[in-house]
């Protein structure tokens, strides 16, 4: 189907923000990704495998992207260096799509697969008219290659997480660029990039209270019948 270019939805998570930024080098770089190809979704399967295939997973200290001047955000952070963790990878790949008009985003919660541990995660989602929103992990589907299984299932695995998402996740935010409300200022020493933790502002403790607040929050399964 055609996308409704009108829709405020499609404006929003096809425009470039603070984290998912489109400039001039990510959309050539798309469109040299998808070649000839047009069908939106077909196009996103080939970000999705230049992703998993191009761009490994590394723990990026995000805290030094705000020292950077200028700001640099996550997914052209991820573009020049080659490198950066669920987030980035998630964030590159939305910009990849939206840079093509194909509407993205990047999704945040808890992945609760150990669930006596559930830890942060991102993945993202694009944007299909007659389809809804489509999952893709590009960092569970390159975990495939962390372990000594059979090829077959190296590739089943990975082409799962291109179209499909498991169900023990918790979904806290669907736009890494959501505004936080109340806002908090623009020169806080917070976290700006994204939200994954409650945010904790103090004009008056000696301490960091958003780092205080990350070792403090915790997510609690309970099992009902």
């Amino acid at each position: 189907g055609e996308y409704d270019t009108s829709d405020p939805r499609y404006i929003l998570y096809t425009r470039s923000e603070r984290n998912i930024e489109i400039n001039d080098a990510i959309r050539n770089k798309a469109r040299e990704i998808v070649g000839s190809e047009t069908n939106p979704h077909k196009q996103a399967q080939m970000i999705y495998e230049h992703i998993i295939t191009t761009y490994p997973y590394s723990h990026v200290p995000h805290m030094s992207l705000d020292a950077k001047t200028p700001k640099v955000a996550e997914s052209t952070h991820m573009f020049i260096t080659g490198h950066g963790d669920c987030g980035t990878q998630s964030m590159l790949f939305s910009a990849f799509c939206r840079s093509l008009g194909i509407p993205a985003r990047a999704t945040g919660g808890y992945q609760m697969i150990l669930q006596d541990a559930p830890s942060p995660h991102f993945w993202a989602e694009y944007y299909l008219t007659g389809y809804g929103w489509v999952p893709v992990d590009p960092t569970v589907a390159e975990g495939a290659e962390w372990f000594d299984i059979p090829e077959e299932d190296r590739i089943a695995f990975k082409k799962y997480y291109g179209t499909n998402i498991d169900p023990a996740r918790l979904v806290i935010q669907k736009n890494v660029d959501a505004t936080v409300e109340p806002d908090y200022p623009d020169d806080a020493a917070v976290f700006r990039l994204v939200r994954q933790y409650p945010v904790i502002l103090s004009d008056a403790s000696m301490q960091d209270m958003e780092f205080l607040a990350m070792g403090g929050f915790r997510i609690n399964l309970v099992a009902k019948n």
